[in-house]
């Protein structure tokens, strides 16, 4: 598992890439729900995976765009942008003790997407940092450098651009 420090630390690397790809952290509730919606919305998009029948630890380089792609892809994007809502709310990652038990893939996603509503609707450190842990956990379940796969997300996050390409 990635270390308080660490996730601290990518959650300050993670925060400056989507501020300086023009991503608004405004503290309106259009934009909260934009990004509520867009946390949720990765957790989608790691079910889409599964169901192309592509293996959990499966990760690969889309044709179109060269973007990283798979299950464990997209929780690390769950991560990130939760750690990114995190750092643009002044809130600090809190180590979590509790343990998840390995249970179904779809349990374990509803399992996130019910943490992730429970942390917008309390707005309290504990409760993002509680979504953070478990999804760090469950992706420890199929891979053990997470860490790595959450980097080269970052990075390639870095050089996409403006909103990632999308026009206003």
């Amino acid at each position: 598992m990635i270390s308080e420090k660490s996730i601290n630390i990518l959650s300050h690397e993670a925060f400056k890439i989507a501020r300086d790809n023009k991503f608004s952290f405004a503290p309106d509730e259009k934009t909260q729900a934009r990004l509520s919606c867009g946390i949720r919305g990765e957790l989608h998009e790691a079910l889409e995976v599964l169901e192309q029948g592509r293996e959990e630890q499966e990760v690969w380089n889309n044709v179109l765009g060269g973007k990283l792609e798979g299950f464990l892809v997209e929780i690390a994007d769950y991560v990130l942008r939760t750690l990114s809502y995190m750092r643009s709310r002044g809130m600090e990652y809190i180590e979590q003790e509790d343990t998840l038990d390995k249970q179904d893939n779809y349990v374990m996603i509803n399992l996130l997407y019910t943490v992730i509503d429970f942390a917008f609707i309390e707005q309290t450190p504990k409760r993002f940092s509680s979504a953070v842990h478990y999804a760090l956990q469950i992706a420890d379940f199929y891979c053990s450098d997470f860490e790595g796969v959450i980097l080269q997300k970052m990075e390639f996050n870095r050089h996409r651009g403006f909103l990632h390409g999308k026009v206003l």
